[in-house]
C-alpha cells in the first residue's frame, strides 16, 4: 500500500469510527507519518544545499589564490567579461538540481525549504573553512578605487535572503518540472 494510500485510509477509517478518542489518535497517526513520508527527500535536498554551497565557497577562494598569483585580476576581469554566461550556468545548475530530485520523487517543498537554507549552509562553510581569501575588484568603468573583499568572511545581508529566495524558487519549479516529467514517463 501507497503512503498516500494509507494515509487516506486511516482519515476514512477515523472517520467511520463511532470511539472520538480512538479517532483522533488514528488522525495524529496518520498526519505524523505524512510528515515522515517527506523527512528523508528533505534530507537528501539539504545535502545537495550543503554541498552547492560548499562547492560555491571552494570556487570563490580558489579563484582568489589564483588571482593573488597573476599579474592581473583575473577574478574581477571574469566576472565583468562573462557575468550574463556565469549567472545563467549557475540557473541552469538550480534548475537541475530541482528537476533531478523531483525526478527522485522529492517533494518541491522540501526541495525549497532546504535551498531557503543556503545563507546559514554559507556562513557554516565560510567558518569551517578559515583560510583568509582576499579579492580585490576593480571599480566600475576605472572612476571608484578597487573594492577588497574576503570571500571568506560572510556577512549575513538582505542580498543573501534574496538569492536563497531566487534559488528556492528555481529549485521548486525544476522539482515541479521533474515530477511532471517522471509521472508521464510512467504512464507511457
Amino acid at each position: 500500500m501507497k503512503p498516500k494510500a494509507w494515509k487516506d485510509a486511516m482519515h476514512n477509517e477515523a472517520e467511520a469510527v463511532s470511539d472520538p478518542e480512538w479517532a483522533r489518535e488514528t488522525q495524529q497517526a496518520a498526519q505524523l507519518f505524512a510528515w515522515r513520508e517527506h523527512l528523508p527527500g528533505f534530507l537528501v535536498a539539504l545535502a545537495c544545499a550543503a554541498a552547492f554551497s560548499g562547492l560555491f565557497t571552494l570556487i570563490g577562494i580558489l579563484a582568489s589564490r589564483v588571482s593573488m598569483h597573476v599579474d592581473t585580476n583575473a577574478v574581477g576581469t571574469f566576472i565583468r567579461t562573462y557575468t550574463p554566461l556565469y549567472f545563467s550556468g549557475v540557473v541552469a545548475l538550480w534548475l537541475l538540481i530541482g528537476f533531478g530530485a523531483g525526478r527522485a520523487r522529492i517533494a518541491p517543498l522540501a526541495i525549497a525549504l532546504a535551498f531557503l537554507m543556503l545563507p546559514l549552509l554559507d556562513t557554516v562553510w565560510a567558518a569551517l573553512i578559515s583560510a583568509p581569501a582576499a579579492v580585490e575588484f576593480d571599480g566600475p568603468w576605472g572612476v571608484s578605487p578597487p573594492i577588497t573583499l574576503d570571500l571568506t568572511a560572510t556577512q549575513f545581508n538582505l542580498w543573501m535572503l534574496l538569492e536563497s529566495a531566487l534559488t528556492a524558487a528555481l529549485t521548486y519549479t525544476g522539482a515541479l518540472l521533474g515530477q511532471r516529467s517522471s509521472r508521464r514517463a510512467r504512464t507511457a
